[in-house]
């Protein structure tokens, strides 16, 4: 893993996601990126999708993978709509309340 700093508060939330019509894990989540419990390859690109609870949102994205090991592995997420982000980030706000 880099040793970047964070642009995103990170928020330990267990969702239940699709990774490229593979069932997934998250291990964490930002407004930036998601942590995924697998291990895929620096760069790949996954279509990734999860629902947002509190909005009931369902968040079709994809995530460019930055880093891998351990059996996790972090995406990025580059083209997330202002709407997404603004509930990823409403969820994240409850969840550390």
């Amino acid at each position: 893993m880099n040793d970047t700093p964070r642009q995103h508060d990170r928020h330990d939330l267990g969702l239940t996601i699709d990774l490229g019509g593979e069932a997934g894990s998250s291990v964490n989540i930002s407004a930036g990126g998601i942590s995924v419990s697998g291990t895929y390859a620096l760069g790949d690109v996954l279509r990734v999708t999860f629902a947002i609870a509190h909005s009931g949102l369902l968040v079709h994205t994809e995530g460019l993978v930055v880093w891998s090991e351990e059996g996790r592995s972090g995406l990025r997420f580059d083209d997330l709509d202002p709407e997404v982000r603004a509930a990823i980030d409403e969820v994240l706000h409850l969840s550390s309340g």
